[in-house]
C-alpha cells in the first residue's frame, strides 16, 4: 500500500488515503507532496470508487483549499473526464512559472475527434482541448502518446 496526501503550507495536512500498488496505475490520487527541492506536485485522479478516498467534487473542494498562490511545480490529471475543464483552471493559476500541467486521455479513443460522439465528457475534453490551444497563460502540445496526453507549461 502506498500513502498519499495533501499538504497544505508548511506542512499542513488536508487529508490522505491508501491505494494499493497494483492498482495505482489505474487509480488515481489528490495529493500534494513537499520534496526536499521544495518541489510541489499534485496528482489528480478518478477517486470515487474507493473508500476513504472521496467523491470527484471532493478533488475540486481540494484543489480550492490549496493556497491560491503559485507554489506547483507540476500537476498529472488523469480524472473524471467532465471535471478536467474544472481540474484544469484550478490548478493553473497555482502553477509556478515554467510549472507543469499534465493531462492524460485527451483523445478519448479518438473519440474527441469524431462529432458523431456527443456523450458530455466528449464534449468537455473537446472544449477543453480548445481551451488550452488558445490559452495564454501556457504553452501547450498535444502527444499522441496512447490516448494522448497534453502537456502546458506556464509561461
Amino acid at each position: 500500500m502506498a500513502q498519499h496526501g495533501v499538504l497544505g503550507p508548511a506542512g499542513q495536512h488536508l487529508g490522505q488515503g491508501r491505494v494499493d500498488q497494483e492498482l495505482a496505475a489505474d487509480l488515481g490520487v489528490v495529493g500534494q507532496f513537499e520534496a526536499a527541492t521544495d518541489q510541489r506536485e499534485v496528482l489528480l485522479g478518478a477517486t470515487a470508487h474507493l473508500p476513504g478516498l472521496g467523491q470527484p467534487d471532493q478533488a475540486v473542494e481540494t484543489l480550492r483549499a490549496l493556497p491560491a498562490e503559485p507554489e506547483i511545480d507540476i500537476a498529472f490529471i488523469d480524472a473524471d473526464k467532465v471535471g478536467y475543464p474544472l481540474y484544469y483552471e484550478e490548478i493553473v493559476p497555482r502553477l509556478r512559472p515554467g510549472g507543469l500541467v499534465v493531462l492524460d486521455n485527451v483523445f478519448l479513443g479518438g473519440r474527441v475527434l469524431d462529432p458523431a460522439y456527443q456523450e458530455e465528457h466528449h464534449l468537455a475534453m473537446r472544449r477543453l482541448n480548445d481551451f488550452i490551444a488558445a490559452d495564454d497563460r501556457v504553452d501547450a502540445v498535444m502527444l499522441p502518446v496512447r490516448d494522448g496526453v497534453t502537456l502546458a507549461r506556464k509561461r
